[in-house]
């Protein structure tokens, strides 16, 4: 398996390696554009996008014109990292309400719409209808149509050989004919240029509803008086970069992988107050989705999460795991609230790994804070309880057993390091809470490891120690 020394943890790459991830990574993408493009033909996928059926049909001609009109625009409309992101998500599984579709069809559309307004494709007729607002992500910018007044709805796009007509969805006349090619901002399509991160070097998309992708972030989250008296979270441009200093100085090898794998950062925004936080992304080719926050070191551990997702959906072969196909909710996450397939303690326990390592870093350049301290172990304990886990009920094909003895040798690590920080104090309430938790999953709905060996942290220990030592030794 190409980088299977980087399943656990991201390794240095060089300008070789990064060549070679990025190889990697335009295959898995071209292999999923394929995919949903031929989704595309399904009508009984797409009636998932509801009256906008009719518009998903039409942008599928449009592509289709476009490979036989303009090659090189059509090469360049699938080989940008958001088509099929925005493409995936209209045809994924997770239910969209309209509004989120409008947006999304709106994004995808924009590079189709840009290349006509630039004049970059033969001039032929052409229809699209689009928010009012809306992104071109291969362009970098936030797309305005100025229509008359407050007036609200959907922006029909005529374009015929020599101008684009502008008119509202279901208005009897259009309210602006616009000359093409377009010369800089015309007076009715402004464009604004998306902020860019100094140091990453890749756009901040700072509006997830207009993107049409909420990252799972839940945006009527309550907000709390009390967490937001004070709250003054930084921008995410500015987070970010200093999250990536960081990043720098503790674990450079993050910034190799990154480099490659990350195209974009997406503020989530959502309840403003410092207990609601996130992240999320959505595999290979996917931006990060990031909550505000007032410490840049946080945002340096959603980093490193949120790219060992992507990492691991780019490297893993899931078929070393019997049951990772199996979606049933029987198990007890530690790192959620509700049931959890097997897959997802794999996922947990991989990311987290990697997050405590980043603080044990930290730890290891200046005293760690208490509240730091307690959430190492927290955190700790947490993949102690999924790793048990896993080993109990996974069938371990030979070839997954490598990465499961590399992260029984992590645990131990991290184990002898964390364990003394904390006072038993902080230890007793640390496992009060995941007793409450486990019992409250419990009651809810049958899960089957809630007892008490998956807290029993020194057994798991040895038995971690014994798993990583037999496959030393296999």
């Amino acid at each position: 398996m190409e980088f299977s020394e980087a399943l656990l943890f991201p390794t240095p790459l060089d300008k070789e390696g990064k060549a070679r991830a990025r190889g990697l990574l335009n295959s898995r993408l071209a292999g999923n554009l394929d995919r949903l493009l031929g989704l595309l033909q399904r009508p009984e996928l797409l009636s998932r996008v509801g009256e906008r059926t009719q518009e998903m049909r039409s942008l599928f001609a449009e592509v289709l014109e476009l490979s036989t009109s303009a090659p090189d625009r059509f090469s360049e409309f699938l080989g940008h990292w958001s088509t099929a992101f925005l493409l995936g998500q209209l045809l994924g599984t997770e239910p969209l309400d309209a509004r989120l579709v409008d947006q999304l069809l709106g994004n995808v559309t924009a590079l189709l719409i840009c290349l006509r307004l630039e004049g970059a494709i033969p001039a032929s007729d052409a229809r699209f209808i689009t928010p009012q607002t809306f992104y071109c992500l291969a362009r970098g910018v936030r797309l305005q149509v100025r229509v008359p007044s407050t007036s609200a709805g959907r922006v029909v796009w005529e374009f015929s050989d020599s101008r684009v007509s502008l008119s509202l969805e279901g208005a009897p006349v259009p309210f602006a004919q616009v000359p093409l090619p377009l010369r800089g901002e015309g007076s009715f399509i402004a464009a604004t240029p998306l902020p860019i991160s100094r140091r990453w070097g890749v756009p901040v998309v700072e509006d997830c509803e207009l993107l049409g992708v909420l990252g799972r972030h839940v945006s009527q989250a309550p907000v709390d008086a009390a967490a937001s008296l004070g709250w003054h979270p930084m921008p995410l441009v500015e987070s970010i970069d200093a999250a990536h200093a960081t990043l720098a100085e503790l674990w450079p090898e993050v910034l190799d992988w990154g480099e490659v794998l990350l195209p974009a950062y997406v503020d989530m925004g959502g309840a403003s107050n410092r207990l609601v936080r996130g992240s999320s992304s959505y595999g290979a080719g996917s931006p990060i989705f990031l909550s505000p926050v007032e410490q840049a070191f946080k945002h340096a551990e959603d980093i490193v999460h949120e790219l060992q997702h992507v990492r691991m959906s780019l490297l893993f072969d899931t078929s070393g795991f019997g049951l990772w196909e199996d979606l049933s909710l029987r198990f007890f996450s530690p790192y959620r609230s509700a049931p959890r397939p097997l897959n997802g303690l794999h996922l947990g326990i991989h990311s987290f790994l990697a997050v405590n390592r980043l603080r044990l870093l930290a730890g290891r350049k200046a005293s760690l804070e208490s509240t730091l301290r307690n959430q190492l172990l927290a955190t700790h304990r947490r993949n102690l309880w999924a790793f048990r886990t896993v080993l109990e009920f996974e069938q371990i094909a030979p070839h997954g057993r490598p990465l499961m003895a590399a992260m029984a040798r992590e645990l131990v690590v991290q184990h002898g390091e964390i364990e003394p920080m904390v006072d038993a104090g902080a230890s007793e309430r640390i496992d009060d809470e995941f007793r409450t938790r486990a019992a409250a999953v419990q009651a809810r709905a049958p899960v089957l490891n809630t007892s008490r060996p998956y807290m029993a942290w020194e057994q798991i220990i040895e038995i971690a120690t014994r798993y990583a030592g037999a496959e030393e030794l296999a």
